[in-house]
């Protein structure tokens, strides 16, 4: 770095000549260095680090930052994590978006402020298309000395502006320099004042080179002052209107945040109304799980029947566990209003109700409300599926019940029973089954059985067993899980017959019809050529064959 002369009338003489006074190589601080760490800038990051911190959410890059978790940064962090988004910028430019996001001066911004520099100065992001450059323009200079944001400058101002500049003059150099180019005499320099020092002791070819801007080899000074001159007023331009833009989006961002505040005050005000509403129309609850857990199973997700639906339940539910003090995930916190101890959530669809009368049995509760209605909850997965007309408990021994918990579970008298192929129990065995009687059964599920032809074996094997296809029996027996590779069409057919009466004996008359007439239309799909829906529909036999 070259020093100006010390003598007033070299300094006036170079003023008048047209001699440059250095600045910082391509215009930058020495101190904010893209080629490596000098004075107080910070070294750069290896490559594959640089790629990973780049493409982060600037959120958990802010997060990162934030190491006492306040949700604000300071200058030194923020000028720190600017470069790790792959923006690059100038000290004094960082400190001047800085503090437009300090609004309150506390020195520390959050990050709705911290986005609001982003969407400034990432011309991907903000409609002008302006991104700052590394090289240090006279007014990022002229603003950082500028501390009342007055647009102007004293004496001691200004002289530690030329410093920072790399501009060394003697103090009575300085102090001519500064009444020259103060015309109105005002004693202060205003940004078009310094600009005008700035155009003339730079190296204007440097900075024009710098910018992309091609230097004619024979221009004179003041052509290449005057080609600078517009390059830095349509920098300007492009970075007030991007702040104007950046200004604006907060204004917006800020009318979104207050109306979704308000939004939210709303619902908890109709919340709380609703609340109050519900609890004049009455509630239950209820306290303990009972012996077996009958009583503390969670609700259902939804309430309602085949053609009414409970509207709003799930608002409901989140209201009650509210109320319940029970978590996100269904797990009782500390906080309870009843004495420290913890009400289930199952009785949320009595809310609002008007519930009269409650009954409670060793398995289930009951309530009866005003309207009529009667609400049910306990019990256990086995009790009324397993008393059903046709189910298995029916009519098999369950083991050793004393006489009470056999009347209440309407189990039969401890005696083994059979089932025989007309669907009656009796005490002793079926006969075995003959051969036509196999056939005929089969037969009699595919809708073929014809009884005009007799009931010769003969005359079922030739005749009406070739009606049913291979391929017929084979995809009856896919449709149960049965294996039925290399087997014969006579295997195939016993080996249904068997199945078709364990569906009768396991699942009941019913079930075994239903799992027939889904065979039937998975058999029609698969000849229509309409496989998916024929897979589907085999899926309901799988359902059927689980309940």
């Amino acid at each position: 770095m070259k020093e100006a002369n010390s003598n007033e009338n070299d300094a006036e003489d170079a003023s008048k000549s047209g001699d440059e006074l250095p600045m910082p190589e391509s215009g930058r601080h020495p101190s904010y260095s893209t080629d490596g760490p000098t004075g107080e800038g910070t070294a750069p990051l290896p490559r594959n680090e640089f790629a990973a911190l780049s493409t982060q959410d600037p959120l958990a890059l802010f997060n990162k930052f934030d190491t006492d978790r306040s949700g604000s940064i300071s200058f030194p962090e923020f000028q720190e994590m600017i470069p790790q988004l792959g923006i690059s910028m100038t000290a004094p430019k960082c400190l001047k978006y800085f503090e437009m996001c300090d609004l309150d001066g506390s020195g520390a911004i959050d990050f709705e402020e911290f986005k609001v520099a982003l969407f400034a100065c990432d011309s991907d992001g903000n409609p002008v298309g302006f991104a700052p450059t590394t090289f240090l323009s006279p007014k990022d200079a002229f603003e950082m000395f500028d501390k009342d944001g007055s647009g102007k400058i004293d004496e001691d101002e200004f002289h530690f502006l030329l410093e920072y500049m790399g501009i060394r003059l003697n103090e009575a150099t300085e102090e001519k320099m500064f009444r020259k180019y103060d015309t109105d005499k005002s004693g202060f320099i205003e940004y078009k004042e310094w600009k005008k020092i700035w155009l003339r002791v730079g190296n204007t070819a440097k900075e024009l080179a710098d910018r992309g801007i091609d230097v004619p080899k024979f221009a004179t000074k003041s052509q290449l002052v005057r080609k600078l001159e517009l390059a830095l007023d349509e920098e300007e331009r492009q970075e007030a209107k991007a702040l104007l833009e950046a200004e604006r989006w907060r204004n917006w961002q800020r009318s979104i945040r207050h109306r979704t505040e308000m939004v939210r005050k709303a619902k908890a005000k109709a919340q709380e109304e609703l609340r109050s509403a519900l609890d004049a129309a009455g509630q239950v609850y209820v306290f303990g799980s009972g012996s077996l857990g009958q009583f503390g199973k969670e609700p259902k997700d939804a309430m309602g029947t085949a053609t009414l639906r409970h509207q709003g339940f799930d608002l409901l539910k989140k209201m009650w566990n509210e109320r319940l003090s029970i978590g996100e995930d269904n797990a009782k916190e500390n906080a309870s209003d009843f004495g420290g101890k913890g009400a289930n959530a199952n009785s949320v669809a009595l809310w609002g109700r008007r519930p009269e009368e409650l009954a409670l049995g060793d398995s289930v509760m009951y309530c009866l409300c005003e309207s009529g209605q009667i609400f049910a909850w306990g019990g256990n997965s086995h009790w009324w599926d397993e008393i059903e007309h046709g189910s298995y408990w029916r009519e098999h021994k369950r083991g050793e019940l004393t006489g009470r918990s056999r009347q209440l579970l309407v189990a039969p008298e401890p005696e083994i029973t059979f089932v025989h192929r007309n669907n009656e129990v009796a005490t002793s065995p079926p006969e075995p089954e003959s051969e036509l009687d196999r056939l005929k059964s089969v037969l009699q599920y595919y809708g073929l059985w014809d009884a005009s032809e007799g009931e010769s074996l003969t005359m079922v094997k030739s005749h009406m067993v070739p009606q049913i296809s291979y391929e017929r029996v084979k995809q009856s027996l896919q449709l149960r899980g049965k294996p039925c590779e290399e087997i014969s069409k006579m295997e195939m057919i016993n080996l249904l017959r068997e199945d078709m009466a364990l569906e009768r004996r396991i699942c009941g008359e019913a079930a075994h019809l239903k799992i027939r007439d889904l065979d039937r239309e998975v058999w029609d799909l698969l000849k229509r050529k309409k496989n998916k829906m024929a897979k589907r529909m085999a899926l309901e036999v799988n359902f059927i064959a689980r309940t």
